[in-house]
């Protein structure tokens, strides 16, 4: 066995290894009991940051040629909520990958390496089932405390939306601590992505142009550079017009006359001071407070409730407690 096929067959072994390990994590991490809710997310980060800048250093030194990308869809069912589609969207970028959003078909599919994206879809579909069950708790303790029902489909999107603002922020305030080398791995996985979904879909995420987009940016600039060339000709022009003889300048332009716009501008005047003592009617229409109440009570409970998970099984090395397959609500 040569040197290279080693290095490639023990990089094969790290990814099994990372996968079953975030599996582990995933697992042990769905205990009711309270905790860090975010604390998996940022766990599962910072794993992959570490493999990733292990399998790019090996990459660098020739050690193994370039993953190629795959992307796979995730099933959203019928109930798939805007806050599912934000949080899609929104978390695929910290874990190396990018988040194929179709708002209108309501799907999502996740495109990066294959170990990422497979960490991504475990991660994914286990805080969609964390914030589905945080939320039916919720509802329910709300309902006793406050004597109050709240539909359960209002509740839970609006906890939904909640919750993923919460783990949006604790996982943008980690992005800010990362070092320049993870940074510089995210532009890498970002273009290298780009690169297969412009060839695919003809469509970057890595916020440069396509080709199409660049070729037509460089027609349009030119266009509007001549035109503007043109247009300073004229001007020069007319002003060159102006100097030598007047009239046949406001002859050409009649608007531009010192009379006329004195007449525009007295008009203006007599219509700015019509609008002020104009007072329109106030229309109304009818508003229903409760339900803006409870969406917006649900709202910042999904915010509160964000951060609860519970680590320690994983952490100390203990079993799991509780049914690790409950699930509430839809």
């Amino acid at each position: 066995m040569t040197a290279q096929t080693e290095t490639t067959a023990n990089v094969a072994v790290v990814d099994d290894r990372i996968i079953a390990k975030l599996r582990k994590i995933l697992a042990l991490t769905a205990s009711p009991e309270e905790g860090e809710a975010a604390a998996a997310a940022e766990m599962l980060q910072k794993f992959l940051i570490q493999h990733n800048l292990s399998v790019a250093d090996l990459e660098s030194k020739g050690g193994q040629k370039t993953v190629a990308i795959t992307e796979s869809g995730v099933n959203l069912g019928k109930a798939a909520f805007n806050w599912k589609l934000d949080l899609a969207d929104e978390i695929a970028e910290h874990y190396f990958c990018v988040g194929i959003v179709n708002r209108v078909m309501k799907t999502v599919t996740f495109a990066g390496r294959p170990e990422n994206v497979e960490a991504l879809q475990m991660l994914y579909a286990w805080v969609v089932e964390q914030i589905k069950r945080l939320a039916s708790e919720e509802r329910k303790r709300h309902q006793v405390e406050h004597n109050e029902h709240i539909d359960p489909l209002r509740w839970q999107v609006n906890f939904g939306n909640g919750a993923v603002r919460r783990l949006m922020t604790r996982l943008n305030n980690k992005k800010e601590e990362q070092d320049e080398a993870t940074t510089a791995l995210v532009v890498h996985h970002s273009k290298e992505i780009s690169d297969y979904t412009e060839a695919k879909y003809g469509r970057r995420y890595d916020g440069q142009d396509t080709k199409r987009e660049a070729e037509r940016r460089a027609y349009w600039d030119a266009y509007y550079k001549k035109q503007d060339e043109e247009r300073a000709k004229e001007q020069a022009e007319d002003e060159k017009l102006l100097a030598t003889d007047p009239e046949a300048y406001y002859a050409k332009f009649p608007n531009r006359h010192p009379d006329v716009q004195k007449e525009q501008q007295r008009r203006e005047a007599r219509n700015a001071a019509r609008r002020a003592r104009y007072q329109p009617r106030p229309r109304y229409r009818s508003y229903d407070y409760d339900k803006a109440d409870q969406s917006d009570t649900a709202y910042h409970a999904g915010k509160s409730a964000a951060d609860r998970i519970n680590l320690d099984p994983f952490l100390k090395g203990k079993a799991p407690a509780g049914d690790l397959g409950k699930k509430g609500g839809k």
